[in-house]
Formats: structure tokens, sequence, C-alpha cells
């Protein structure tokens, strides 16, 4: 990382009020500015979102995960001068992914220009770890990197990702962080994992929604294969 690179905190949240202040707190110790993207939730996450100190944009109603990544992607395109080379920094607003590990990603950057949080799984159940190891080898295979946790949304991106991404990605749901992979390798961005120290269970992903998961990750391969997708 570069002493001169600005730092964008993205937080996507829906229904966090009681976490979401704290996760913005301990975000902006490590970045420029946090924007929390506020999907359409009916508690308190708003205002608690603002009184971290956020800047906050909303969808009316919920839109699912990857919509509300676009829309943070859209709105840091559209109102921030940002250059190349300024980072994105993705994390959930539940808690999961520890602020504190942010240096961990902002220090490979440089090496890689994506760097995607290897979280520990062990407080997982076996079947959540087995379909984790499954996607992220299929996440490895489709995009010609080596990619230890594939579904995990905490990681850090050079800005001039976002920008091709924005011109290709149309996820709605859970499926954005495969779609992300499989893309940005296939662009040839160097896309790499460091390990972060903390996690907890959260329900999450669902073995349905894993199965889609998979099925958007090799649709989006096809599709670059084959010509239909290009940029």
């Amino acid at each position: 990382m570069k002493k001169d690179q600005i730092v964008w905190g993205l937080i996507t949240a829906k229904n966090e009020a009681k976490t979401i202040e704290d996760v913005v707190r301990r975000t902006k110790k490590y970045v420029n500015q946090v924007l929390v993207v506020n999907d359409g939730s009916t508690d308190l996450t708003l205002p608690n979102a603002a009184a971290g100190g956020a800047v906050v944009i909303s969808h009316p109603f919920n839109l699912g995960k990857g919509a509300a990544i676009r829309s943070g992607w859209l709105w840091l395109a559209w109102t921030q001068n940002l250059r190349p080379d300024d980072l994105i920094v993705s994390l959930d607003a539940d808690g999961q992914h520890n602020p504190d590990d942010i240096p961990l990603l902002l220090n490979q950057i440089g090496k890689y220009d994506m760097v995607i949080g290897s979280r520990d799984l062990s407080p997982y159940p076996f079947y959540k770890r087995m379909g984790n190891k499954f996607l992220s080898g299929l996440a490895s295979m489709l995009s010609k990197q080596g990619i230890k946790d594939g579904e995990c949304g905490f990681r850090c991106m050079r800005y001039e990702i976002l920008t091709d991404l924005l011109k290709v990605i149309n996820a709605q749901y859970y499926e954005i962080e495969m779609e992300i992979n499989v893309v940005a390798g296939q662009m040839g961005y160097k896309i790499g994992s460091v390990p972060v120290k903390s996690t907890m269970y959260r329900k999450g992903v669902t073995f349905r929604s894993g199965i889609k998961n998979a099925y958007a990750g090799v649709k989006t391969w096809a599709k670059i294969k084959t010509g239909w997708l290009q940029w």
C-alpha cells in the first residue's frame, strides 16, 4: 500500500442495528471514510450507521447483498474522484469480520490487486466447511487464481478493479463474491489471500444458495469463454 492511497470502507447492512455503529467506528481507524449501504432495513441500522460516522445510502426495500454492493460501487464511481490505485475494503456489518484485520489486507496490496480474507472456519459445521472448500476450489479453477476462501466478503481491491467489474457484474444476492472472483481473475488481476484472525459462525449462505453460487460462477465463466460477456 502506498502512503497517498485513499481507502474507503464499504459495508452493506440489513437490520444490523445492534452491531453497525461499532463496526463503522472500528473500521474508521484504518480507512479514510466508510460508506454503508442500508439495504432496506426496518430497524435502526440507518441512524446507527450515521452515528458511527459513516456516509449512508439506502435502498427503499431489500434488494440483496449483490445489489447493495453494486450500489456502493456506483456511488463511489459517481461521487468520488478516486484514482485507479485507491482502495476499497469491503466487510460485513454483523461483526463477523474483525476491522482490526484490515491492515493485514492493505499490506498485501501491491503484491496483489485484490486480497481476500481467509477465515478460520473451525467454528462452522462440517457441511459448511466442505461447501466452502468446494466453492473456493471452483473459484480458483475458473479464475485461474489460488483462492483459499472464495465466499468471504472481507476483501480489499484497487479502485481500477471496481470500475472494470461494474461493466459486467450483475449479481443480485450472495453469488456476488463468486462472480467477482471469476471475472477479476479472467480479466488478469492478481488475487491473493491472507489469514484473518477472528470470525464467528452465522447461518449465512444456505445449501441452496451455495448451489446458486456455483452455478453463477460456471455461467459467468462460460459467458466469458464464448464471448457473450465482454469488457
